[in-house]
């Protein structure tokens, strides 16, 4: 791959990642018309760079594992269906390894920014209390309770941006 190659999915990215977090600041969803472009680019791309098989494979389980990792909050009520399909999308053109430490620093940002917000709204022990609750009826009943949500949602778009600049910056974390 020429270093103009591999610069392709960085920026590809970023503009689909600003784009989707300036949508999920402002009007709290995440458009089709970004991420499914995104990452049909991906697979063509790499279908094209890589080879038919190999590329469009690598492209094709990232993207599958992208959204597999948050397809569990999804179902639950945590996050939009447009989170699962951005992070599908990046899966896409970074490839199955690369999805995970992508992931990982998604999972760090957003950890980071519920738990100031849970301090500033004063009512971290409240949602601790709730998670024990919810753990404990698991165990009695082997079925998660369904997420009851309130208050301000997070745009996870930008979090989603967010660990994805740390992994450009500072690569695999694992």
């Amino acid at each position: 791959m020429t270093p103009l190659n591999a610069l392709i999915p960085s920026a590809v990215c970023f503009v689909a990642l600003t784009l989707c977090a300036a949508t999920d600041l402002l009007r709290g969803r995440i458009p089709n018309a970004i991420t499914v472009p995104a990452a049909t680019g991906a697979v063509v791309y790499h279908g094209i760079v890589n080879g038919p098989l190999n590329g469009t494979l690598f492209s094709l389980a990232g993207l599958v594992i992208g959204c597999g990792l948050l397809i569990v909050p999804f179902a639950m009520g945590g996050m939009g269906g447009g989170d699962v399909k951005l992070l599908g999308a990046l899966g896409a053109w970074h490839g199955s390894a690369d999805i995970i430490h992508i992931f990982v620093y998604v999972g760090i940002v957003g950890a980071l920014w519920s738990l100031v917000k849970l301090f500033r709204q004063k009512c971290i022990g409240a949602v601790l209390r709730q998670l024990l609750q919810d753990g404990y009826q698991f165990m009695l009943t082997r079925r998660w309770p369904q997420m009851v949500l309130s208050g301000e949602k997070i745009p996870y778009g930008i979090a989603i941006g967010s660990g994805y600049l740390l992994f450009e910056i500072y690569g695999s974390i694992l």
